[in-house]
């Protein structure tokens, strides 16, 4: 007899963990004294914005949030870990239980996750909390071939970026610091958005293999020694790389394609979860990429999601991505309207970025 999964999801996690009890817990599994642990009920007994109850909740999106999660549901970990016939994994408050039916049921393992909650003051998520065979579980969250090519396809182009020329090479080798600032500036010429620590470590990484020796590398224009000539570089660069350019709009394209594709499916209620889930993660891999490719197709969708639905999409990609396109009034209009602290200092230290860069 195969195995049986019963998957789980808590309702409305971050915004239903109850501040008093996360307290308790913090307070019994650190063992912290009292300065600090009023230091931690500072932090954490706060109100909310209007989806949270007062005394419950936790920022969404925050490091911090993710520990205290955990310690959070650390005895439901300690109640499901070794107990037999039952093989547990937990990702925030995502659960999964193999379930071997000859020495326990899924209902029975269910019934016992909600008098765990139940003690937590939390509830399952009816219509993501179900059983299922091994065979359907492994069937759903098999590894997305579409989501994959596409990843490998754009891994390839941008490698390319960071295979210089020995000229750009030299440059950087003397200077690393402006080159990549003024590469950073180059490459947004294209609407190509990349952080210069980010290009350093690709930059050596790429210079380590040697291959920017090998034929079939992109054509630099030559190295611009003033403002008029960054200017022109993008124009001369995609002239010089046609083909390139070409199949980078092309996986743009597809990017845009799985963004849209899936708010429209996330926007249909009537579709089931597989489906949603399938299609969050499509989102969130558009998303990030477009973020370092150029947001500009999708900009005000974007920003219109940061703001209504801060959960869906990563706020530190969307914000910093926001900047790189230019779209400065955007960030504007998400430090304005978003009930979130975080999603509006994400706005803020891009728009502060960007100030400390033009003056």
């Amino acid at each position: 007899m195969s195995k049986r999964v019963l998957r789980a999801d808590v309702a409305s996690f971050y915004q239903n963990v109850d501040q008093d009890i996360l307290l308790s817990v913090i307070a019994r599994e650190l063992n912290t004294e009292r300065t600090p642990q009023e230091a931690l009920e500072s932090m954490i007994r706060r109100d909310f914005p209007s989806d949270h109850q007062k005394g419950n909740g936790l920022p969404q999106g925050q490091i911090t949030s993710g520990f205290w999660a955990n310690l959070y549901l650390k005895q439901v970990d300690e109640a499901f870990e070794g107990l037999d016939g039952v093989e547990f994994a937990r990702y925030a408050d995502d659960m999964v239980f193999a379930v071997n039916p000859r020495n326990i049921s899924t209902d029975s393992v269910k019934q016992q996750l909600l008098s765990l909650l139940k003690v937590l003051r939390l509830e399952t998520s009816e219509d993501k909390t179900f059983p299922q065979s091994g065979d359907e579980y492994q069937e759903q969250t098999k590894l997305d071939q579409e989501i994959d090519r596409l990843a490998k396809e754009i891994a390839r182009l941008r490698a390319k970026l960071f295979r210089l020329n020995r000229d750009y090479l030299r440059r950087y080798s003397s200077d690393r610091w402006k080159f990549l600032e003024t590469y950073q500036k180059l490459l947004s010429t294209l609407g190509i958005c990349i952080s210069p620590n980010w290009l350093g470590r690709k930059i050596e990484q790429e210079e380590s293999k040697m291959i920017w020796f090998i034929s079939g590398s992109l054509k630099f224009p030559q190295y611009p020694t003033s403002i008029e000539e960054i200017d022109r570089w993008g124009d001369l660069f995609r002239d010089q790389n046609i083909d390139w350019m070409l199949q980078l709009d092309a996986a743009r394209k597809r990017l845009v394609g799985f963004f849209s594709t899936a708010l429209g499916v996330l926007a249909d209620k009537q579709k089931d979860e597989y489906l949603r889930e399938l299609h969050r993660r499509r989102l969130r891999f558009a998303t990030n990429r477009l973020c370092g490719l150029g947001l500009t197709p999708i900009a005000d969708q974007v920003a219109t999601e940061v703001i209504g639905r801060p959960w869906l999409i990563e706020v530190h990609w969307v914000c910093p991505g926001l900047s790189g396109c230019g779209r400065y009034d955007l960030l504007l209009k998400i430090l304005r309207e978003s009930e979130s602290a975080f999603v509006r200092a994400h706005a803020l230290r891009a728009l502060a970025h960007h100030a400390s860069t033009t003056t």
